[in-house]
């Protein structure tokens, strides 16, 4: 009677996992043979599949990279069939290097990645970055990323906290972007995350930083 009762109690905790990991889940994708779970996360919506955010993701994404999943704000979700025609703000998207998809990462690797990623960037501190005056005016370089922190959430990921100054033709519609560049150590694969927010003043960082944060844990919680 006993091993009857075990087995389903067994099943019972199968059946349940089995449907945490639907709920936990808002997608299931591949990075080369790794299966990976895009989560759920509260307020973003993961819309890749969506053909109107697959084509903007894939067109602004380097062919060196595969687009994993996208994550859009309520508003932004909302809009997605004119995403061309509007300013996105508040999303972030995961995404890994094809060629290291079938190689075996640890964490030294990791460690080693995130000096290399940083040794590419321009860094300033805050100073620098505000000069000496009182004026609104960033004292970046338009179109080159700015470093201005990095950090570590936990020991499977790595952070850079970026400013990039954006020009367009009507001068009056420039802007500039903070984001975030994470690398995340899942299942023994690399895989990428950044988040972009529209700047306004230095508490822009302090909501990136919160923003990233949840994706950052809710992506390796979930794998």
């Amino acid at each position: 009677m006993m091993k009857y009762v075990l087995a389903f109690t067994l099943l019972i905790t199968f059946v349940i996992q089995g449907y945490s990991q639907v709920d936990t889940c808002a997608r299931e994708t591949t990075f080369g043979t790794t299966m990976l779970c895009l989560p759920v996360i509260d307020g973003l919506n993961e819309a890749y599949l969506d053909p109107n955010v697959k084509y903007l993701a894939d067109a602004t994404e380097v062919a060196m990279n595969s687009v994993l999943g996208y994550y859009l704000n309520d508003y932004a979700y909302g809009k997605r069939e004119s995403l061309g025609e509007i300013n996105i703000d508040d999303y972030c998207k995961i995404y890994g290097t094809n060629e290291i998809a079938a190689i075996d990462v640890d964490k030294p690797m990791l460690n080693e990645m995130s000096t290399i990623i940083g040794a590419n960037f321009i860094q300033k501190n805050w100073e620098e970055i505000i000069g000496e005056t009182l004026s609104d005016e960033l004292n970046i370089e338009i179109g080159v990323p700015t470093m201005i922190e990095n950090y570590k959430v936990n020991d499977q990921s790595f952070t850079y906290v970026m400013l990039t100054k954006y020009s367009t033709p009507n001068e009056a519609d420039s802007y500039t972007l903070a984001m975030t560049i994470n690398g995340m150590l899942v299942k023994q694969r690399l895989v990428w995350m950044a988040y972009y927010l529209s700047y306004e003043n230095e508490e822009t960082f302090v909501l990136l930083k919160e923003k990233n944060k949840k994706v950052i844990d809710a992506f390796l919680e979930a794998n």
